[in-house]
Parts: structure tokens; C-alpha cells; sequence
């Protein structure tokens, strides 16, 4: 079971993604990695982004503007718990 999650980010070119935490019982200076296909979370039917929850940021040294999602957080817990329960195999190893 996932204990905590320390970053969850989109990879918007490849739509990956990039996940760092822990699991219960792990100790508290463990992390895992993983990089999984968005969808992937999909197929398994969990919605990462909430409601096309989407935003923009103005960033104006470059006067650009970037896409900002807003990721549930325990979403991706149930999507993990449910992902790793079935495909033990693709658990990232401790580091």
C-alpha cells in the first residue's frame, strides 16, 4: 500500500507519469520512482485530473503561457495501490 507521495507530475510530451513516494512499511528515508503511461490510468479507469481541472499561468520574463493541472493526489494513491496490487512485477525497487 502507498504510504506517501513526495512528487506526481505529468510529463506532457509523452504523457507519462513521473511519480516519486513510499510504501507503509517502508522506511521514512526510502523513495520510490516510477514513470507510468497516463494511459495507463486510464485503462484501469481512474481520472488523475479531476474535471479537465485546468488553469493558466502567466509567466512574464518570457510572456508565455503555460498549462498548469491540478493532479488529485488521492487518486493517484487508489490508482497505484490498484496498479502495483495487480502488476507486482513493475513495483520500482527501493532506493
Amino acid at each position: 500500500m502507498i504510504g506517501e507521495i513526495f512528487s506526481a507530475s505529468i510529463n506532457k510530451d509523452n504523457n507519462v507519469l513521473e511519480i516519486s513516494f513510499n510504501l507503509i512499511g517502508d522506511d521514512s528515508d526510502v523513495i520510490r520512482t516510477d514513470f507510468i503511461d497516463m494511459e495507463v490510468a486510464s485503462d484501469y479507469n481512474f481520472n488523475i485530473i479531476p474535471k479537465s481541472y485546468a488553469f493558466l499561468v502567466i509567466d512574464e520574463e518570457f510572456d508565455d503561457v503555460d498549462e498548469v493541472v491540478e493532479i488529485d493526489e488521492n487518486e493517484i494513491i487508489n490508482f497505484l495501490n490498484a496498479y502495483y496490487a495487480l502488476n507486482p512485477e513493475n513495483m520500482p525497487e527501493a532506493q
